[in-house]
């Protein structure tokens, strides 16, 4: 698969358990800070915590994401 061992391959049942998976393993690591945008999906707000504003258009505002980084950031 892929080049993957088998091992190293999960299935789930869907995005929100997928985003769950993935998320609770960076909050448990050295760099816990989850960064996100305002519109992402409720199940990665949900383990969010820096939100970033985006404007009229959805646009991710840069300057508070320059604000919302720092070495505890696991993942944006």
């Amino acid at each position: 698969m892929g080049g993957w061992a088998s091992q190293d391959v999960s299935f789930t049942g869907g995005a929100t358990e997928a985003n769950a998976w993935a998320l609770r393993a960076v909050q448990h690591s050295a760099r816990p800070e989850v960064v996100v945008s305002a519109v992402e999906h409720p199940s990665v707000l949900a383990w969010a915590t820096r939100v970033v504003p985006v404007d009229s258009e959805g646009r991710i505002q840069l300057d508070a994401l320059v604000d919302a980084l720092d070495d505890r950031v696991g993942i944006i």
